[in-house]
């Protein structure tokens, strides 16, 4: 298997890496991706970075724990406050996105129908009358074979 050189690939090279060209959608996810996945990291290291700097100051105050344990107490419900936010501002994108994409196959369907793949679904009453007399028949035909 070749393995091409990264640093000499041209672009538009199909023989270059996908981890070197900036436009590769699998690039794309796996930034997101570790983007989204950072708020774990934001909660844990905040509330530390933040009880840190309460224990400093608790040194120069000299009042120790009660600024750490402000500050621990502080920074948690700041992150998670923060990460609430994020989340909000996302699902409020997500939703106007589906329903931009509902409304424009909305426009897209000459009959009107708001985003069903098969067109719009009708109600057809079922018929509940029976047909007694194909019965009588076939009973009828057994009989008369017995």
């Amino acid at each position: 298997m070749h393995v091409p050189n990264h640093e000499t690939a041209q672009h538009g090279d199909s023989t270059k890496p996908a981890f070197d060209d900036a436009v590769d959608p699998r690039n794309q996810a796996l930034r997101d991706g570790m983007w989204k996945g950072h708020g774990g990291w934001e909660i844990a290291f905040t509330p530390v970075i933040f009880g840190i700097a309460g224990w400093t100051l608790d040194g120069y105050v000299g009042i120790a724990p009660a600024l750490t344990i402000v500050f621990v107490i502080v920074g948690l419900f700041g992150s998670i406050a923060n990460q609430y936010y994020r989340y909000q501002a996302a699902m409020e994108a997500a939703t106007a996105e589906r329903m931009a994409r509902i409304a424009s196959k909305s426009a897209a369907n000459s009959d009107g129908d708001v985003g069903r793949p098969f067109g719009p679904v009708e109600y057809v009453e079922p018929d509940m009358s029976i047909d007694f007399s194909k019965l009588d028949n076939a009973v009828d035909s057994e009989r008369a074979a017995s």
